[in-house]
């Protein structure tokens, strides 16, 4: 009866770790400091919170934000938009879109990139 009380304990004691390592961690991005500094930055109420799928890094998930095509900005320029609703990058060519990842890069926190714990990070909108 012991060790059947002793093997229920341990198959908890895995479990409950198994489900908070799953769970992960969420981390915030303080500010906006980013290089080149931008034009213009209005920040607005509320954060937007980017997750990793299972099995993604920071670069495949920043690569899956949605691309919009306004012809209308110049040839490297960009909007970054963050929205409770999402993400979303408005540029003229694909150099315009790839500075606007770099920016958003810049704005995950070190501890999201070292950490393998973080599978959020809540951006301000």
């Amino acid at each position: 009866m012991k060790s059947l009380r002793a093997i229920n304990t341990l198959l908890f004691t895995a479990l409950a770790s198994l489900l908070l390592a799953s769970c992960g961690k969420t981390v915030k991005c303080e500010s906006v400091d980013i290089i080149p500094r931008p034009i213009s930055v209005e920040k607005l109420d509320g954060t937007y919170k980017l997750k990793l799928a299972k099995g993604e890094n920071w670069n495949t998930a920043i690569g899956k934000i949605q691309v919009v095509t306004d012809k209308t900005l110049g040839e490297e320029a960009y909007v970054l938009s963050i929205s409770k609703g999402g993400l979303t990058i408005v540029s003229s060519t694909p150099a315009g879109a790839f500075y606007a990842r770099q920016s958003l890069r810049q704005m995950i926190p070190a501890e999201a990139i070292t950490d393998k714990k973080v599978t959020a990070v809540v951006l301000p909108c």
